[in-house]
């Protein structure tokens, strides 16, 4: 996430405990979601979709290793979305509880 903000990325995350939302995410004023997918799968699968739906592009960020989710696998075999479904693997060297 430092990364991102460090070159000036309005950053919007659920890790930090600092987003409340009513339960209605919008993306609306969202350009772009980005998935870290160490942990399990969860709301995440929804959040992609929904971002997909509205064109928006998925980076999803996945620790080498491990599996991409079976769900997730079928937007590498489509056309279109392959296009806004981006996925980058990462060598893990930290821990969120650090």
């Amino acid at each position: 996430m430092n990364f991102f903000v460090k070159n000036g990325v309005f950053v919007l995350s659920n890790l930090s405990g600092a987003v409340k939302t009513d339960g209605n995410l919008s993306f609306e004023n969202m350009n772009a979601l980005v998935v870290e997918g160490l942990e399990a799968f969860g709301e995440a699968g929804y959040l992609i979709a929904m971002a997909l739906s509205q064109n928006k592009p998925v980076l999803y960020l996945l620790p080498k290793g491990k599996a991409l989710p079976e769900s997730l696998s079928v937007l590498q075999s489509d056309k279109k979305l392959k296009k806004q479904f981006l996925l980058k693997f990462y060598r893990h060297r930290w821990s969120r509880n650090t």
